[in-house]
Parts: structure tokens; sequence; C-alpha cells
């Protein structure tokens, strides 16, 4: 580190160097910097924080990397200030508290092609087993001694009215394969379209309770159909109208 604060080394390594209550102050990372063993330097990235936990050192949870920030207000705020990775005293209020927050700025009059805020892949490396993979996985929330007025796993804002926007959704799940399962009640405030266009396939016991919307020509009217079983347990399209 130079006098002024900055780790502008390829070669600047937290390993064995000891820290213990040290403060740094504006300190500017102007190359790459390794927190964790030699080997786990890496050019593409500006900040690498690599390491093991081994033995005795396996504990109840083992974090790679932990960012806290706390606020302390000295009376309650509601302008519109934000914690972002951190907490807050419980002696004011405070308006927002966000875990992580991260952002995909494009600062160009050109075409950036895909702009991802949240870019997640999972790998395996080797013959084993994943027994449950989850590209992100929401727990349920803890309050065990306050009260959460009201709780949302996923609340997505209206994407509708993005500017020059020709395709916009909220939520879009792609593959004409896939599968989408939602256990428990679903509610359609705007009304819920059936947007299947070809002829159905073969209506059995997988498709039951599949509804299907056949669209006519000019001339000819639509076909709204649903999957079911007869009380002599034949499974057909059951016109609808």
């Amino acid at each position: 580190m130079t006098a002024d604060g900055a780790l502008n080394s390829v070669s600047a390594i937290v390993n064995t160097a000891q820290l213990t209550n040290a403060t740094i102050t504006n300190a500017a990372v102007t190359a790459n910097l390794a927190v964790g063993d030699q080997s786990s330097i890496d050019t593409t990235m500006i900040v690498n924080a690599a390491g093991s936990f081994f033995g005795a050192a396996v504990g109840d949870m083992n974090i790679g990397v932990n960012g806290v920030s706390m606020v302390n207000p000295t009376a309650d705020l509601t302008a519109g200030q934000k914690a972002i990775g951190g907490g807050t005293p419980t002696n004011y209020n405070f308006p927002t508290l966000i875990g992580v927050m991260g952002s995909a700025v494009a600062s160009t009059m050109q075409t950036v092609t895909d702009v991802h805020g949240l870019y997640v892949q999972n790998y395996l490396f080797g013959p084993g087993t994943i027994t449950n993979n989850y590209g992100i996985y929401v727990a349920t929330p803890s309050a065990s001694l306050g009260t959460i007025t009201n709780n949302y796993g996923i609340y997505v804002r209206d994407n509708s009215l993005v500017v020059g926007g020709t395709a916009s959704y909220n939520i879009y799940s792609e593959g004409p394969t896939a599968r989408n399962y939602f256990e428990g009640s679903v509610e359609a405030g705007g009304g819920l379209k059936v947007n299947t266009s070809a002829v159905p396939p073969a209506c059995d016991a997988t498709l039951r309770g599949t509804f299907w919307l056949q669209q006519g020509g000019a001339g000819v009217k639509d076909w709204v159909m649903v999957c079911a079983k007869s009380d002599t347990d034949a499974y057909a399209w059951r016109t609808l109208y």
C-alpha cells in the first residue's frame, strides 16, 4: 500500500499479514487485489476473494465474502435514506434497508446487446450429484419478536412502460416444453389469457386440467377446450366454446 492509500500492484495480497481492528479510509484499488491465496489472483477481476475452510474451521455458516454497512441515526429518518448491505440500531425509524444492490450501467451511444441486472448459473464439476439446485432461493423471513405488515417473496414493479421497448414482460418463462408450477392458490388481477393457437396435443393424464384455445381463421370460430376425464376414465378435450 502506498502512502496515499492506494493498492496498485497485481500481486497485492492479504494472506499471511494480519489486520486486527484496522481501519482503511479512502483506499483505492488501482489494479487487481486478491484476498486469500496467491493463486487466487485473477487479472479479469478487480477484487477477488478466495479461501478455504478446513477441519475445525468449518462451522454452521461458512461465508466467502461478508459486507456490512451500519447506519446510526440520532433521530427518526423518513426522507428516503437507504442502508445497503447492513442495518440500523433499534432506537429510530429508518426508511429502507437493502441487503444486496447491484446495477449494470450502459453509458454509450451505440448498442449493448444484453444487460443483466443479475446473472445466475450454477455449476457441477465432477461426477457427483446435486440433490436440489436453486437458481434463486428466497427463504421465509424471520420475525420472531416484531411484525412484518406486508411480505412479498418476489415483488416486480411495472415493466410495461419501458421507453422504446417493443416487447416488455414482468416475468417471461422461456421454452415451449418448460414446466411452471405454483403450489397454492394463484390470483390473476387483470384476467387470464390462454395464448395457444395450434391444434392441441393428445389429452391424457399428464395434461389433465389444461385449458387450450385453438384460434380459428377468418370466418371460423375459436375453440376453447379443457382436458378432462370422464366417468369411464376416458381422457379427451371437452369443448367449452
